[in-house]
């Protein structure tokens, strides 16, 4: 593997949490980490309950789950872009990497637009939140890897 991949950056992301590396030719080093944990909703919020004759039914409001789930989806990544580009700013990388769980690699696409429009982003799918340095290596040598 030539030099011309180190160092690099390597952005493990998954719902609630972002993990920042710097990958060099022999070693592994934590820049960073984030965690914007999920609002939490009384067990009240977000119930409803209808009655008919007779009957009391109730149920969640999934829909706004969903959207509540979105929504913090949305700031999470986008806060880790946010942070991405300040990290980008202090070191010189020459790759970057980003994992993230698939039904969040849209939402990345676009904040990654928006923000780090000319920089070359490799994302690879997955929650590797618990990976450990041999695992990341490994994601990040996938990542450089012509497919």
């Amino acid at each position: 593997m030539s030099s011309q991949h180190y160092p690099s950056l390597l952005t493990v992301i998954n719902g609630d949490k972002a993990l920042f590396y710097q990958i060099n030719e022999t070693s592994v080093d934590s820049l960073d980490s984030m965690n914007e944990p999920k609002d939490t909703y009384s067990d009240k919020e977000g119930f409803f309950s209808s009655s008919a004759p007779g009957h009391t039914m109730g149920g969640g409001a999934p829909d706004i789950m969903n959207e509540q789930e979105h929504e913090h989806s949305k700031k999470h990544i986008r806060n880790t872009v946010n942070r991405m580009k300040d990290i980008c700013r202090s070191h010189s990388f020459q790759h970057i990497t980003v994992t993230i769980p698939t039904q969040l690699k849209q939402i990345i696409q676009s904040e990654l637009s928006h923000i780090l429009s000319n920089e070359d982003v490799h994302i690879v799918d997955g929650n590797f939140g618990h990976a450990h340095e041999e695992q990341l290596r490994e994601l990040f040598l996938k990542s450089i890897r012509p497919q």
